[in-house]
């Protein structure tokens, strides 16, 4: 056995833990989840550990779903989905592993108010009662940075936000507007990361993102997401000590809401219909866009697609072998197939409706969905921990073949057809350089004894040196038509 396999075979397998969140019923005049008149399947009686639907097309018999890790009821708080989901990933992120927590659900199930917040509360600096996830991971993971700096360990943190709309992924906390990025296997290529070492830089970077996201007014959601957006932080750390580093990341990713299009928009697309809005859209991502239909249609195409890829990695498990995603099916299912290779360690929060009328989607969300992630093992990859000075040479000779390739590719199709690549290539390469270097230079001075200093100023510099390259290139990565390596 190959050593990287036995390797990988060592790891203990684990489960993907999953959380239920169950949604409040809206007051009468709100949209989509009001109490309405029941349809086969409903939501039946739950407690913390267990669901149950019952099926009214078969006599009234309940199914029950005691796969979650923990039920929250509807009156939990934001702090009670935080404390339970939180703990056991951050301790991961800010070790050896990388780690992804993403909302699925029905549209206008609450997926976005658990994943960021209550908008209100995006704006404040200091602890919010509204505060979803991303905030509370923010501030604990920059309390952590400030605790272990005492011992020798210095880290910057970065925030990055993608959105995957229609197969492409898209960097949506760029200043001067989103922008196509690239892949490579799970990786996007291309995108802004913000250095965050305060509250404040959060609130700046949310209002980018919110700013750029794709959203539109359904019958059930006045903000219903058409995107999937994935906010990733990055965690550098040097060990100044032991003079050495690593680098692992943490995945916040808010699903599009799954919707039935007769419910939600009150007509349904047919799929030539899509397929040719789809190809009309992709002949000019930028400018153009799809109808509510279209994204709909495409919607639940993807969200299919991760489910087939989660059975698929499942299957894959049971045989003892380790997943190897597929290299199509779209940007989306590239990053989602990473995580299920072992890549983060995964977890799943299913949102339910209880109103009546919304019982096939809530029985669609845990007997299918939710069942699917509870059943997959997967066994989580240690990031490297190496010599800090080998980083920086790895780092340095990236960014400098990446910037050969570009200069050197030539103007032929063929050249073109990767262009926006070699750009995404370029862009990430020189940020992450500068990070680096500053995290080197962090490290040089605490072991000197002196001030650290402002990592803010420094780290926005990096970001600023990279920006330009991206700028230069832009005609070429827009002749190449498209985002994908």
């Amino acid at each position: 056995m190959p050593k990287q396999a036995s390797a990988w075979a060592a790891i203990k397998p684990s489960k993907i833990k999953t959380w239920v969140r169950i949604r409040p019923l809206a007051s009468e005049g709100e949209k989509g989840h009001t109490d309405g008149e029941k349809v086969e399947k409903q939501l039946g009686p739950f407690d913390d550990k267990c669901v149950k639907i019952i099926n009214h097309d078969m006599g009234g018999k309940e199914s029950s779903f005691d796969y979650p890790s923990k039920v929250f009821p509807v009156d939990c708080t934001q702090e009670d989905v935080a404390h339970d989901i939180l703990p056991a990933l951050l301790d991961d992120f800010w070790n050896e592993r990388s780690g992804m927590i993403f909302a699925y659900g029905q549209t206008g199930t609450g997926k976005t108010t658990t994943m960021f917040g209550f908008p209100e509360s995006l704006t404040s600096e200091s602890t919010h009662p509204g505060w979803g996830l991303l905030p509370r991971a923010v501030h604990a993971t920059l309390d952590k940075i400030a605790e272990r700096s005492k011992e020798g360990v210095c880290s910057l943190l970065l925030l990055s936000a993608v959105e995957y709309y229609c197969f492409v992924a898209y960097d949506l906390a760029r200043k001067a507007g989103k922008q196509m990025c690239t892949m490579k296997g799970s990786q996007c290529l291309g995108n802004t990361y913000m250095p965050c070492d305060s509250p404040a830089i959060l609130k700046d970077f949310l209002e980018r993102v919110y700013g750029n996201r794709k959203v539109a007014s359904t019958k059930m959601n006045d903000g219903s997401s058409r995107s999937h957006c994935v906010i990733t932080l990055t965690l550098l750390t040097h060990d100044t000590a032991a003079r050495t580093f690593k680098q692992t990341t943490f995945s916040i990713v808010d699903l599009a809401g799954a919707e039935r299009p007769e419910k939600a928009l009150g007509t349904r697309i047919t799929k030539d219909k899509a397929v040719l809005e789809l190809w009309m859209y992709m002949r000019d991502p930028i400018n153009n866009d799809l109808s509510r239909e279209a994204q709909g249609y495409l919607i639940n195409f993807e969200l299919t697609g991760l489910l087939s890829t989660v059975v698929a990695a499942s299957d894959v498990a049971k045989a003892g072998k380790q997943y190897k995603p597929p290299n199509f099916g779209g940007s989306a299912l590239n990053f989602f197939g990473g995580a299920l290779s072992g890549e983060s360690r995964v977890g799943a929060l299913i949102c339910l409706s209880q109103s009546p009328q919304n019982g096939w989607e809530t029985w669609f969300s845990m007997a299918q969905y939710g069942r699917q992630l509870a059943e997959l093992k997967t066994r989580v990859i240690p990031v490297r921990t190496v010599p800090m000075d080998k980083a920086l040479q790895e780092a340095e000779a990236a960014a400098k073949q990446a910037a050969s390739d570009l200069a050197n590719a030539g103007t032929s199709a063929s050249a073109m057809k990767y262009a926006a690549f070699r750009v995404g290539m370029q862009v990430y390469t020189e940020q992450r350089l500068g990070f680096l270097k500053k995290l080197n230079e962090m490290g040089s001075g605490m072991r000197a004894g002196g001030a650290v200093g402002s990592a803010a100023g420094s780290q926005s510099g990096a970001v600023a040196d990279a920006t330009p390259s991206s700028s230069i290139n832009a005609e070429r990565a827009k002749e190449a038509g498209g985002c994908e390596g």
